[in-house]
Formats: C-alpha cells, structure tokens, sequence
C-alpha cells in the first residue's frame, strides 16, 4: 500500500528470464490489501465467475501471443495494449460493486487466433 499523497516505484523482478510482460496498476482507497475471491482461466475465451460482495472492487487482466486487443463483460475495460514482440497483448477491467453480485459472469476475450490466452480476476473489499 501506498500512502494518500506519495509515489511509489514499481520493479517487477522475475526468478528467471521472461519473454514478456505487462502490468496495470489500480489505486484502491479504503480498500483491503488482500483478495477475498479470486479465479482464473486459460482457455480462450477467458471464463471466470465472481460474486463479490457489496461494496467491493474487481479487478481482471489477461494476456494472451498472436491476437489483439480484448474485449470484456462483466467489468469494464480500462487498458489494451501490445506489450513486447510477437503480438503479444495485455488487458485489464474493472469496476466497483456497490451491491452485492452473486455469480457475476466475467469474460476476456482477446481478438484473433491466440495462443498461451491467460486471465485472472480478483475481488477487493472496501469503499
């Protein structure tokens, strides 16, 4: 967490060489530091299924080799961007639940024939 009113770097260290990657990053107020839910997919279309609480946020990424930008349901889409060499593409979505959302359907959907698609999604209380 930062502080209301600093910076902060943000250095991505990898144990071992990385072909690419990409990262989005969300500033939560009052929010917790920890998922409460979370879900994953690896099959294009990315398939995850949420039901956060009132009053919480979600946040979704997917990266995928070969296709293009994404497109998403459930939440909404914030970043679309081509990251490194081989058409490699990084996505992210989000939005606040002010109500309670039991079974909430969430899909990224990266244009193209893709290969190596990956989604994740998280719920964060707060707000």
């Amino acid at each position: 967490t930062v502080p209301i009113a600093t910076s902060a770097d943000v250095v991505v260290t990898w144990a071992s060489t990385m072909l690419h990657c990409g990262i989005s990053i969300y500033r939560l107020l009052d929010a917790s530091s920890t998922a409460t839910e979370t879900d994953s997919d690896t099959v294009d279309p990315i398939d995850m299924v949420l039901s956060p609480a009132a009053n919480t946020f979600v946040i979704g990424t997917g990266i995928n080799y070969g296709g293009a930008s994404w497109t998403w349901t459930g939440i909404t889409e914030d970043v679309n961007l081509a990251v490194g060499e081989n058409n490699a593409y990084v996505a992210s979505a989000s939005d606040f639940f002010a109500s309670a959302s039991p079974l909430l359907a969430i899909k990224g959907d990266p244009a193209g024939g893709t290969t190596n698609a990956v989604g994740v999604c998280a719920v964060f209380t707060g707000g």
